[in-house]
């Protein structure tokens, strides 16, 4: 099953590939590396609090499948009422929660890197103009449907093995695949916090004592990541990975939490490890396709494109 990523998907693209890559590394305790740490905290709190108000509503439906759909804003009519005006007004206080200048006195947009694409209609990436633009980018651009999509197919898969896992019993009934999705989603919930928490950790880590992140820019602090840093392993195995032993129908030990670790990855490398894909020079993390200036995480930009074989892509990526 694919995640719907549109803002994501360039930086997913770029977090995957084997080229070397210039990231933007912050000077620790700096304003922008602290505004930066502050958005990330907001992030990774903002999502569980998506996926609880999902959850917590999922478990009053009558059927196992998916009745809560947070990409609609909408609760299935065999939900409970009250289940459902809840469902709406924890989602409506996630978004209000979501502050992302709280700490920016002294930081800017451009200097935390420029994360998210204003304008995923574009090909390539489109900086955002500010911060206020990137908080709407976050909570009703982009980035929400994105986010929605990601929850929306995880809580698909976790109906869809319960329902593979429970099949051949001989009790499966309703109330035992209702009994079997509340469990996992609470525990892929559990285990995507501990992660994100992770992920955060090492990547504002300057003394190399949970990966060393914020002096490295590369994938040290990606989960199942081939570059990842031993120590930034060891959190993932102390704070997340114990949840999974808990998950009951075996599917979701292993789909459910691909697509929990690329939602996670997604939403985390866009904001610390938007960079430049080439070995050659370091340029500004702030880029916005076809303005023919190859900047942060354009391989090219129309015709500056002196690094591509072939000519450039209308997205900024070479031919």
């Amino acid at each position: 099953m694919s995640i719907p990523r549109m803002g994501l998907a360039f930086a997913m693209a770029i977090a995957m590939s084997t080229t070397a890559t210039h990231g933007l590394v912050l000077g620790k305790q700096s304003p922008a590396q602290k505004h930066r740490a502050d958005i990330g905290k907001q992030l990774r709190k903002y999502t569980l609090c998506l996926a609880k108000a999902a959850l917590t509503c999922e478990r009053k439906g009558v059927t196992s499948g998916y009745e809560c759909d947070l990409a609609a804003g909408v609760a299935a009519g065999s939900v409970q009422p009250k289940a459902a005006g809840k469902f709406y007004e924890k989602a409506n206080k996630c978004h209000a929660n979501f502050f992302p200048d709280k700490k920016g006195e002294g930081s800017s947009y451009d200097l935390i890197g420029c994360p998210g694409d204003c304008d995923d209609t574009a090909p390539g990436i489109q900086r955002c103009t500010d911060i206020a633009a990137y908080e709407t980018y976050v909570e009703d651009g982009g980035l929400a449907q994105s986010l929605h999509g990601a929850l929306g197919a995880i809580a698909t898969e976790v109906d869809a093995n319960c329902a593979s896992f429970h099949g051949t019993s001989t009790d499966s009934s309703e109330d035992v695949m209702l009994d079997c999705v509340g469990n996992d989603w609470k525990h892929l919930v559990k285990y995507a916090k501990g992660a994100a928490k992770c992920v955060n950790i090492c990547q504002n880590d300057y003394k190399d004592k949970k990966g060393n992140g914020g002096l490295t820019d590369d994938r040290v602090c990606e989960v199942d990541g081939l570059m990842a840093a031993p120590d930034f392993n060891v959190c993932l195995a102390k704070k997340a990975e114990k949840h999974l032993s808990k998950i009951e129908a075996a599917g979701n030990v292993v789909t459910a939490k691909e697509l929990y670790d690329d939602l996670l990855n997604g939403l985390l490398v866009d904001l610390y490890d938007k960079s430049d894909p080439t070995s050659v020079s370091i340029v500004p993390v702030c880029s916005t396709c076809g303005d023919d200036n190859r900047q942060g995480v354009e391989e090219c930009d129309g015709t500056d494109s002196l690094f591509c074989g072939l000519g450039c892509a209308a997205d900024c990526t070479c031919l």
